[in-house]
């Protein structure tokens, strides 16, 4: 078990931080019942907006050179609220403006800083991460059938932080940077009773909310690190193809209704996948209509009750927001971040980021949130630990990585 020290620049830090991550429930009952709870959404959006230009003023002090990669993140972002922008002036709301300033701000924040810094600044993440995580336990436990049913999809199972199956995306960033902070710590090989205890709520959570995609993703991520504590997992990009394939099987075979049809009655999800095939369908309608520039942050025509906001499938909502382009930048990033997640294993054995892969692959193929930045966080995290490493192969014996695909002599 390692120890986390609590200094001025850490509280410092966390008060500038803990802001971006604002809990859904707040902003979902700031614009159901108003009153105390909307000045609450305010102050915390001021807070939010407060930290972006604290931590960009750093930038400015630490002069720093950014990396490739993460140059790579901010153009992503920048494509996607141009996109949306030139097709029908959205994705230039609050929301979409504060996500893609989050995700610049902060995977900028883990690339700029020296190690020490880094490590503060990893350690206050994990933190606000449990926190939160926490928080959203007790509410699941106190409304095991849902804390309110929101106003748009009469949807009851919301808890603090939002609809069950968003919470996946907290869960794996804890993992990710509670992980990488043991990795780097004296007793990396140590056990954690707190990393433990965290592991045991996130599975109640997601039993006790019968969150069936979260479920399958952190059985997938426990059953990864059983089956390869001892030997090599398997190339993360590899999944990333199997992926896209049960993807496009789901979203274009003839034969997705019968596959939704015994998924649904396996899981007992009463027609959750027959109601994706709807959207899909709609989906794929609307990106011929635009299949190059996409028809920006927009919902699915679907003629439901309630908007329909994603295409609950991470690879046909980038082609439905940002078509080839969008898709095709995105896929290369994905690419990049399983090559670096697979050297870090393959020379370190920390196949933390690899197992998380696989969960994150799971969850793209029936969920697409648009304004959901953490997972841009984790893939800056995996840039940030493989540059670190190399750096510290350089000091020690300026050790030369063999890639399969040749050789990169570390500068």
């Amino acid at each position: 078990m390692y120890c986390i020290k609590i200094s001025k620049k850490s509280l410092f830090l966390f008060l500038l931080i803990f802001a971006f991550f604002e809990p859904t429930c707040i902003s979902d009952l700031a614009n159901m019942q108003g009153g105390a709870i909307r000045w609450l959404h305010y102050i915390v959006a001021v807070l939010r907006y407060l930290g972006i230009i604290g931590l960009i003023s750093i930038y400015v002090l630490y002069r720093n050179k950014l990396s490739k990669f993460i140059k790579y993140i901010f153009v992503i972002e920048f494509i996607y609220l141009l996109i949306c922008f030139i097709n029908n002036r959205s994705g230039i709301g609050s929301p979409d403006i504060s996500t893609a300033l989050i995700a610049v701000t902060l995977s900028g924040c883990l690339d700029i800083f020296d190690r020490e810094e880094s490590n503060r600044i990893c350690n206050v993440l994990m933190i606000v991460f449990a926190i939160l995580i926490i928080i959203n336990f007790i509410s699941i436990i106190i409304f095991p059938y849902g804390m309110y049913t929101d106003t748009i999809r009469n949807f009851r199972d919301n808890y603090f932080l939002g609809f069950k199956n968003q919470h996946i995306y907290y869960f794996f960033s804890y993992i990710a940077f509670s992980s990488r902070n043991q990795f780097f710590s004296k007793r990396k090989g140590g056990f954690s009773y707190f990393n433990s205890f965290m592991y045991l709520i996130m599975f109640v959570s997601v039993l006790i909310s019968k969150a069936t995609t979260d479920m399958i993703a952190l059985g997938t991520i426990a059953v990864s690190m059983f089956l390869f504590k001892k030997r090599r997992p398997f190339n993360p990009i590899w999944i990333l193809g199997i992926s896209m394939g049960l993807s496009f099987v789901l979203i274009a075979s003839p034969f997705q209704n019968s596959i939704a049809t015994v998924l649904d009655t396996y899981f007992d999800k009463d027609g959750s996948l027959l109601h994706r095939i709807s959207i899909w369908k709609m989906a794929l309608l609307e990106i011929m209509k635009s299949p190059f520039s996409g028809n920006g942050n927009i919902d699915i025509p679907v003629n439901w009750t309630w908007n329909v906001g994603q295409c609950h499938n991470k690879y046909l909502d980038l082609f439905f927001v940002g078509g080839i382009i969008y898709f095709a930048c995105f896929t290369v990033m994905l690419v990049i971040v399983c090559r670096y997640a697979y050297l870090i294993s393959k020379y370190t054995k920390f196949n933390h980021y690899v197992y998380l892969l696989y969960g994150y692959f799971i969850v793209y193929i029936v969920e697409a949130n648009r304004t959901e930045f953490l997972s841009v966080i984790f893939f800056a995290l995996i840039c940030n630990t493989k540059n670190r490493l190399e750096k510290m192969n350089q000091i020690k014996s300026g050790y030369k990585l063999k890639y399969k695909w040749g050789e990169k002599r570390i500068e």
